[in-house]
C-alpha cells in the first residue's frame, strides 16, 4: 500500500497540532521565560509545518496521485490474512494478558504466526515461541525490574 504525500501531510499536520494543543497543559517554570512545554511545542510546530510542506508539494505535482494505492501484493488474500493475524494477535494480546499472564499469551501468539509465516510445523514453532518468550521475560523480570503478569504460572525460577 502507497499513501500518497497528501494524506501523510494531513496525517503529520494532524499530529504536530496534536501536540501543540498537549504541551499547552505542561506547567510553568516559575521565574523562567520558557517552560517545559517550549521543546514539545517547537516539535509540534515543526510537525505541522512539515506537513503543510507535505501537502502543498503533492498538490503542485502533476499528474495527481490517488490517496492511497493498493499494490498487487495487497490484494491478494493471503497477505490480507497475514496482516489480519498480526493485527489480531496484538488485540488478543492486549485483551488476555492480564487473565493468561504474559508466558501462556506471548507464547500462543508468537507461535502462531511464526508457524503460519514461516510454515514450520507447530512442534517447531511454539517450542521456538517458548524459548523466546522466556528470554524476553528473563530479560524484563531481572534486567529491566518489570514485573510481566504471571497468569496461572505460578512461580518461575528467576
Amino acid at each position: 500500500m502507497i499513501l500518497s504525500d497528501r494524506l501523510w501531510g494531513i496525517i503529520w499536520s494532524l499530529f504536530g497540532l496534536a501536540v501543540l494543543w498537549h504541551s499547552r497543559t505542561f506547567p510553568r517554570l516559575p521565574g523562567q521565560a520558557y517552560g517545559s512545554a517550549l521543546m514539545p511545542s517547537i516539535i509540534g510546530a515543526g510537525l505541522f509545518l512539515c506537513g503543510v510542506a507535505l501537502i502543498v508539494g503533492d498538490l503542485r505535482r502533476r499528474p495527481r496521485r490517488p490517496l492511497v494505492t493498493l499494490r498487487e501484493e495487497a490484494r491478494d488474500g493471503a497477505r490480507l490474512l497475514d496482516a489480519a493475524a498480526v493485527v489480531l494477535g496484538l488485540a488478543a494480546f492486549i485483551l488476555v494478558t492480564d487473565l493468561l499472564g504474559f508466558l501462556l499469551t506471548a507464547t500462543a501468539i508468537i507461535g502462531g504466526l511464526i508457524w503460519r509465516f514461516r510454515g514450520r510445523g507447530p512442534l517447531l514453532s511454539f517450542g521456538l515461541a517458548a524459548v523466546a518468550v522466556l528470554i524476553v521475560d528473563w530479560l524484563f523480570r531481572v534486567l529491566l525490574l518489570v514485573p510481566l503478569p504471571l497468569g496461572p504460572v505460578p512461580y518461575l525460577p528467576w
